[in-house]
């Protein structure tokens, strides 16, 4: 479908002005001018399931060009907001080497098709550098392929930081970006963050990080990920400085959210105006620092719908050789995540093959969106509320309410800070005071 069958526009009213915005044509008119947010995809835009996604709904337009390893489920921590919980009743086993291989053909040839490098991730309910040595094999294969088909090839990986020196310099060499995740200063990060004996562990993530920031000072990618508490919301700014005296250049900050499958207390979950207030600061003091700051539930500058892996265009691999949706389920040993899943490795072939039936399944319930929604501004750069309302499931309903102030709030702000429309907050109740009072219209 053309973009200009979707025209959507929007009027952004707040104290102080009025905004036009065009989200399809990323552009915000402003008294009269228009001024251009971002540049669009090279790549012309489509729309999924009749909104504006990666590519439509066909099984044929399916291309992944990324391809997510989950290696295994081996992990040294237990986090108590962990989203895939009682790993330790997980089979051992790790990745075969043949389903690697496979996954990196498949995505290697769509690399090819559209000039692009050959992107693989090391990622999952997992620890993927407890075991260097796999993953040396695995990255020997994807650069095998890689140079079969003349593409470059961009290693990623991300880790929670507990790793010996040795492997965190082979791990700097080794990947050209890599995402640690970390919640910040000794007292706040111990606090959720211990590893299998209970023993703290920040020491270890920030002799790791500050390895990790001196090899990627240049043009590699260095990503903290930082989950947010309502314990260490307060302190998001101050946790931005912390990280950026490490020499961090991307802070990722991601809000705990809720976990149907090991429930731990609402009341570590931060009150959603909380978190964009402080969210609000840290994101300024990154912008004075040369920090950038990052919500991933709303990006303005990102056309985006769920987090589920096939919207992605990402072929992503279980341990037990399957292909998921979903980062939240990771392995399928007793049957028990059937509707996540699109494929699985054959033995017989040596082969991912994909279940069409159960693509079309899947890609059907897409199709059901939520009505808070349907006009939303903000509809084509955020998730939709998830993970916490996931469509896959069977309790899901259309008519579900999101929990939408983080990402409509932040979506706002963006466009306002874009528009050159700055404002100074002297208190958190000014601050959702003013956003409060914006009001959003859809003009046909």
């Amino acid at each position: 479908m053309d973009n200009n069958s979707h025209s959507h526009r929007y009027q952004i009213i707040f104290q102080g002005g009025e905004i036009i915005y065009e989200p399809l044509k990323s552009q915000i008119i402003v008294n009269g001018k228009k001024q251009a947010l971002f540049l669009l995809p090279k790549k012309k835009l489509s729309l999924f399931s009749g909104r504006l996604g990666i590519r439509d709904a066909h099984i044929s337009d399916f291309n992944p060009i990324c391809l997510t390893i989950y290696a295994s489920h081996h992990c040294n921590l237990d986090c108590t907001y962990c989203y895939i919980p009682k790993k330790e009743t997980y089979p051992n086993e790790f990745i075969d080497l043949s389903v690697v291989e496979s996954g990196a053909k498949i995505v290697a040839n769509n690399c090819v098709k559209q000039k692009i490098p050959f992107t693989v991730g090391f990622h999952g309910g997992n620890e993927p550098l407890l075991h260097p040595e796999k993953l040396e094999k695995y990255l020997a294969i994807c650069n095998s392929v890689a140079i079969d088909n003349d593409l470059k090839f961009l290693p990623f990986c991300t880790t929670n930081g507990v790793i010996s020196e040795d492997t965190a310099y082979w791990a700097a060499k080794k990947f050209y970006g890599i995402s640690l995740s970390w919640d910040g200063p000794a007292e706040i990060h111990d606090a959720f963050r211990k590893d299998i004996s209970n023993n703290k562990t920040s020491q270890h993530v920030e002799r790791t990080a500050r390895i990790f920031a001196e090899h990627k000072k240049n043009s590699d990618i260095f990503i903290i990920r930082c989950t947010v508490t309502s314990l260490s919301v307060d302190k998001m700014e101050e946790i931005a400085r912390y990280f950026h005296g490490i020499g961090a250049k991307i802070v990722v900050f991601y809000p705990v959210f809720r976990n149907r499958d090991h429930p731990f207390s609402d009341k570590l979950i931060p009150e959603p105006q909380t978190f964009v207030y402080n969210f609000h600061k840290a994101r300024k003091y990154g912008l004075a620092n040369g920090l950038k700051v990052i919500f991933s539930g709303s990006r303005l500058k990102d056309f985006h719908n769920r987090f589920c892996s096939i919207l992605q265009d990402n072929l992503t691999i279980t341990p037990d050789g399957f292909l998921t949706n979903c980062f939240h389920h990771t392995q399928n040993y007793d049957n028990q995540d059937n509707l996540f899943l699109y494929g699985k490795f054959n033995t017989e072939t040596n082969q991912l093959e994909y279940d069409s039936k159960k693509m079309k399944e899947i890609i059907k319930i897409y199709n059901s969106e939520l009505n808070e929604c349907t006009h939303c501004f903000n509809q084509f750069h955020c998730s939709h509320g998830c993970p916490d309302i996931c469509s896959m499931t069977d309790h899901y309903s259309n008519i579900q309410q999101p929990d939408c102030i983080k990402e409509k709030w932040l979506g706002l702000a963006a466009i306002l800070e874009k528009a050159g429309y700055i404002k100074e907050f002297k208190t958190k109740s000014e601050f959702i005071d003013f956003f409060q009072n914006i009001t959003c219209h859809e003009l046909k």
